[in-house]
């Protein structure tokens, strides 16, 4: 425990995981819980300040998981509250909302009002995020009611405190409140406490500055006050906040001079690269897309990060659905060990689980049969199923930032064509080969499936075909005479399998299921 603390203080990163480790292995050995747990956090930490976001995300799990299977409300809490705040920094805004509201199941009963503060003003960052200020402005508001007094602030963290009163700014200024959002910055540049805390002192400049731009573009102060807050993160070397305070000015000098302004996106996008945080990243490139002329290679770099930061997302919330699932097994397991000694009682617990279970089984297969026709009677409705016609959104406001409007325009027209057409039904469609047909490339074409069908290029593909087998299952008798291996050659899947599969994660029913009832 002592090396581990010393070489964090340090740190010696490296060494602190390794030490963590063996402490442990130790614990574990020893069967000794409480040193489990702290090992874990610390590995969560430690890959945390190393930017290793994903191992973070799993020790801390780790630490959630050994706390909840031995009713530790309180290390639970505190897990999730680590949890929820690694998503919110890989961009899982739901992710990390669902998190930090699980966590304040185990916290709101409690003592511990530094971590109900902390569930609370993740959710009110998460929802700000997400641009529903209403609800963030709720619970920030929750978070500060903890703190109203002297006594809970000094328990809390007086700091903790005045990055709530930031974050409310911010929301204010989100909601075009400028004047009480300003009032509140105003306040925070004077307080001691962030004076003395130099990066702090910079992030509240810089949002001071950029919100009285926000208020009046002509704000003669706004560009010293954004400066500033550059020279001091510049001083401490402070990278998220150098990413921040360069994001502010490229955004400040966007339309007034194209060269500052690339200078500091690029400052963006190698700071971001630095701290290995992906979500920056693709923030960085936006910018620098819609600045610079030749970004063929930034283009590649964002479809790689893109995908990658869907995949860590996933695999996140993947790890925590099964850890709350494995503990509420667990937990019913343990109250099976505790009435062992009693023969009696495990006879009676083992017949009303037997009798459950029964019941359970006849229960699940009627709700299953009940959802399945509930589904079945979706797909007949005609609405739920598209008509052919094309369904690329080009009022969208997401303007993918890497393509020029000429090639955007030139892949959607092609897009509606091969919809029209009903190209998705050749087998072995795959982005490459469509693209070049379309005289494009399958950079640009994946980033337009994902900004105007927010979903990627394989699941547009096979949605397509899907609503094809519905609307032509449903029109022609012939057609469900086929058997299903024929149908899915017909829609160009490769197997029977594979069509069943994603028949399945479309509709909720198999495509059995479905001609059978139609056929009835």
């Amino acid at each position: 425990m002592q090396k581990t603390m010393l070489l964090g203080r340090s740190k010696m990163l490296d060494s602190a995981v390794f030490y963590s480790h063996r402490l442990y292995d130790l614990a574990s050995k020893n069967l000794d819980t409480i040193y489990m747990i702290k090992a874990s956090i610390k590995l969560g930490i430690y890959h945390k300040n190393n930017n290793e976001y994903t191992k973070a995300f799993q020790y801390h799990n780790e630490a959630f998981k050994i706390s909840r299977l031995f009713n530790d409300s309180l290390g639970a809490g505190k897990s999730l509250l680590q949890m929820s705040n690694i998503q919110d920094m890989l961009g899982d805004y739901l992710g990390s909302k669902t998190t930090a509201t699980d966590g304040l199941r185990y916290v709101e009963n409690t003592s511990d009002l530094r971590s109900l503060s902390g569930l609370y003003h993740i959710i009110s960052v998460a929802n700000r995020q997400q641009k529903n200020y209403e609800e963030a402005f709720r619970y920030n508001k929750l978070a500060l009611a903890l703190n109203t007094d002297s006594v809970s602030q000094k328990k809390n963290g007086a700091k903790n405190v005045l990055i709530f009163k930031n974050t409310q700014a911010n929301i204010l200024a989100d909601l075009e409140k400028y004047t009480e959002a300003i009032s509140i910055f105003s306040k925070l540049v004077s307080d001691s406490i962030i004076q003395k805390d130099k990066r702090e002192y910079a992030r509240v400049l810089g949002n001071l500055g950029y919100v009285q731009w926000l208020q009046d573009k002509h704000n003669k102060n706004s560009e010293a006050l954004l400066l500033n807050a550059l020279k001091i993160n510049q001083e401490i070397n402070d990278v998220e906040g150098l990413i921040a305070s360069n994001i502010y000015l490229t955004k400040f000098y966007f339309e007034k001079d194209k060269i500052k302004a690339l200078k500091h996106a690029e400052a963006t996008y190698q700071s971001a690269k630095k701290m290995r945080n992906l979500i920056l990243i693709l923030e960085a490139l936006g910018f620098v897309f819609k600045l610079k002329e030749d970004v063929v290679e930034e283009a590649r770099v964002y479809d790689k990060v893109h995908h990658q930061l869907q995949e860590i997302n996933q695999s996140n919330r993947e790890i925590y659905a099964i850890t709350k699932y494995e503990n509420e097994k667990l937990t019913t397991e343990n109250v099976v060990l505790r009435v062992e000694n009693n023969k009696k009682a495990i006879k009676v617990l083992v017949i009303s689980l037997l009798l459950a279970i029964s019941l359970g089984g006849v229960g699940y297969y009627y709700y299953k049969q009940y959802l399945y026709k509930k589904r079945f009677l979706q797909l007949l409705d005609a609405k739920t199923i598209k008509n052919g016609k094309p369904s690329i959104n080009k009022d969208k406001n997401t303007i993918t930032p890497a393509i020029s409007q000429e090639a955007l325009e030139h892949l959607l027209t092609q897009l509606e064509l091969f919809e029209q057409k009903e190209g998705y039904l050749k087998t072995n469609i795959n982005a490459k080969d469509l693209a070049k047909s379309f005289d494009s490339n399958s950079s640009y074409l994946s980033m337009v499936v994902n900004t105007y069908k927010e979903k990627s290029f394989s699941q547009y593909i096979n949605d397509l075909r899907i609503d094809f087998a519905i609307k032509r299952l449903r029109s022609d008798a012939t057609f469900r005479k086929y058997t299903i291996k024929a149908i899915a050659q017909e829609l160009g899947f490769n197997s029977s399998e594979s069509f069943a599969k994603k028949f399945y994660k479309k509709t909720g029913i198999y495509p059995s299921y479905f001609v059978k009832k139609l056929e009835e």
